[in-house]
């Protein structure tokens, strides 16, 4: 093609008509241009295909995480709410006047004494972060990801804090179960004597008594902050699929 352009601006020169090979010059490189501008064009168009896949399957896999975390906190949101509403019983029992010791250890027993908070799934928001990409998403996507992301972070270091002081005030409590010690040795009075197992019965309860009470000021924190990330997570989520349905 190359060849054929020059044996015709050749020609022309060779017959002298100056004004067309100009003429034939500039459209020839109107012709260039247009080439490169459709190959830009087209290159764009590709580059641009690529990155609307790529949000795609971000968008994918963020709404994967953001239903995962949504069945995952909603069922444990009601096991606090069932866990403080046990605690509250116990009070309530809790409040009768001088109650025996063992009438106090059963109410108390029957509080839950499990504090695990959840997990969140956050590995697509730690790739998008790490690689850059999370400039591909929406202003209003990437703020709600970044506010999404400080929630999370922010709720594990409260309650694994609260796990560790919850832990140590209950490792005392429930090393030595007094009240099952205490049937045991129902026909040894002297060694029930020596070890003076009523003021340990009554040490064990003060103990898990204490722990429980910080587990429910700990769990009361906890609700508020998991009822604040599961509805960011619904407006994320949400959001993310009404920009599915526009990218199909």
């Amino acid at each position: 093609m190359i060849k054929f352009f020059r044996k015709i601006r050749q020609k022309l020169l060779s017959e002298g008509k100056t004004g067309k090979y100009f003429k034939y010059a500039i459209g020839e490189i109107i012709l260039v241009v247009i080439g490169i501008l459709i190959a830009l064009s087209i290159n764009n168009w590709n580059e641009n295909r690529k990155l609307k896949k790529a949000k795609t399957e971000y968008y994918i896999q963020l709404v994967e995480e953001l239903n995962l975390d949504i069945k995952e906190s909603e069922p444990h949101l009601k096991r606090i709410e069932q866990s403080i509403s046990g605690y509250d019983t116990y009070l309530t029992t809790f409040e009768t006047p001088n109650m025996p010791l063992d009438a106090i250890y059963l109410n108390i027993k029957k509080v839950d004494p499990i504090f695990a908070p959840t997990r969140f799934n956050t590995k697509t928001i730690e790739v998008l972060k790490s690689t850059g990409d999370i400039k591909l998403m929406p202003k209003t996507i990437r703020n709600l990801l970044i506010r999404l992301e400080n929630q999370h972070n922010l709720y594990v270091e409260e309650n694994d804090t609260n796990y560790g002081l919850y832990l140590n005030t209950t490792i005392d409590a429930y090393l030595i179960n007094a009240f099952s010690l205490q049937n045991m040795l129902v026909n040894q009075e002297q060694l029930s004597n020596a070890l003076n197992i009523k003021t340990n019965f009554a040490d064990q309860i003060a103990k898990l008594h204490m722990s429980l009470s910080l587990k429910n000021f700990a769990e009361r924190n906890e609700i508020e902050s998991l009822k604040n990330i599961l509805s960011l997570t619904h407006k994320l989520k949400n959001i993310i699929e009404e920009e599915l349905l526009i990218n199909e």
